[in-house]
Parts: structure tokens; C-alpha cells; sequence
């Protein structure tokens, strides 16, 4: 890597490229393999090529999972037991996962009563972030891979 040269991290594949400073992002992101959808040109108005510029790396630890919130129909029939022997909720303790019922509703019906609660909403709409992962080109690979389910849940949840 020569000194003037920039790393870019495009996650969440981990892919990294140097180029030089003032490189177009949709540049770097082809010389890393990594094809962004761009209807609108690259103008950044449709929302597919949004990105979000981050200083250092901060790699998702599963220790940082505090709890996993289950809604609606989805969540009032899951068996915590299944979903988690086959790995779709994460090796958490059973009382960090919750069945909230009817988020949505209740959700609706705060934002309508409280200016608080819109507020709340707003602050966490700017919070959330999109991220394509068919757009990645190791997420086939990835999704194929973790279609094979493990045996048994190693610590199994009263249901």
C-alpha cells in the first residue's frame, strides 16, 4: 500500500481495496467485486447506494446481544427451542427472548397518543440502517452454508 492511498472496508462482507483519496465510492466498491444497484444514477436519491462512512472497525460481537424481541403471528408461534437448534435465534439465555405481541399496533397507537413516543420513532428511524445483503456476492454462498441445521440446541428453553 503506498502512503496516499485510502482503505475502505465495505461491510458486511469485510472486503477491503486502497484507492486513492477523492475515488468515486462507486469506483472502490467495483474494484472490490462488489456491485451496488444504482437506479438513480449514483445521485444517491433512490437510496440503494446509501452508505455510511465509519472511522475504525467495529466487528458485531455476539456478547452485544442483549435480548431478541419476537412479534406477531411470527412470534406468538415460534418455539424458542426449534428457532434456536436451527439457528435462527442466537445461543442467548431463554429469558432474553421475549414475545411482544402486536408491535405494529401498539406501536401505531403510541406514535398517534404521544409526541414523545413520534419523537422516539423518529430518532430511531435516523438510527436504522438498510443493508441489501442480495447484493452481496458471498451471501449465496453464506445463506446455502448456514441451511445446514445443527443437532440440538446445546442449552434448551422452557417453552
Amino acid at each position: 500500500m503506498k502512503s496516499e492511498e485510502v482503505k475502505v472496508t465495505f461491510q458486511p462482507s469485510g472486503r477491503t481495496v486502497y484507492v486513492l483519496p477523492g475515488t468515486v465510492l462507486l469506483e472502490a466498491a467495483g474494484r472490490a467485486g462488489i456491485i451496488l444497484q444504482t437506479p438513480c444514477g449514483g445521485r444517491g436519491t433512490c437510496g440503494k447506494c446509501r452508505v455510511r462512512i465509519v472511522a475504525g472497525s467495529c466487528a458485531p460481537a455476539p456478547g452485544d446481544l442483549h435480548q431478541v424481541l419476537l412479534v406477531g403471528a411470527f412470534g406468538n408461534f415460534i418455539r424458542r427451542n426449534n428457532a434456536r437448534r436451527i439457528g435462527l435465534l442466537p445461543q442467548i439465555p431463554c429469558d432474553h427472548i421475549r414475545f411482544i405481541g402486536n408491535a405494529a399496533s401498539l406501536g401505531a397507537k403510541l406514535a398517534l397518543l404521544s409526541v414523545h413516543e413520534r419523537q422516539g420513532a423518529r430518532e430511531l428511524q435516523e438510527k436504522a440502517e438498510h443493508v441489501d445483503l442480495s447484493l452481496d456476492a458471498e451471501f449465496q454462498t453464506e445463506f446455502g452454508t448456514a441451511m445446514m441445521f445443527p443437532g440440538q440446541d446445546v442449552d434448551a428453553c422452557p417453552d
